[in-house]
């Protein structure tokens, strides 16, 4: 029993301090605008591009689980 009540007490306290921890990510509705395409951002997206094809598949794989997450 006086496990139980430490592994509680370490489970509200660690719940405590992490929602502190996102008081600032308020989730708005709104949608930041994306940056306008210039040349320089154009060639950094083609070289992002010809990087993405040398990934390793278990990296794809954790990306794609992780793109399942709710966003928060």
């Amino acid at each position: 029993m006086k496990q139980l009540k430490s592994v509680t007490a370490a489970t509200v306290l660690t719940l405590a301090l992490s929602f502190s921890a996102f008081a600032g990510d308020i989730w708005t509705g709104f949608v930041d605008v994306p940056p306008q395409t210039t040349s320089a951002t154009t060639a950094s997206s083609t070289t992002a591009s010809s990087q993405s094809a040398t990934v390793n598949p278990l990296t794809q794989i954790i990306l794609a689980l992780l793109s399942l997450l709710p966003k928060v």
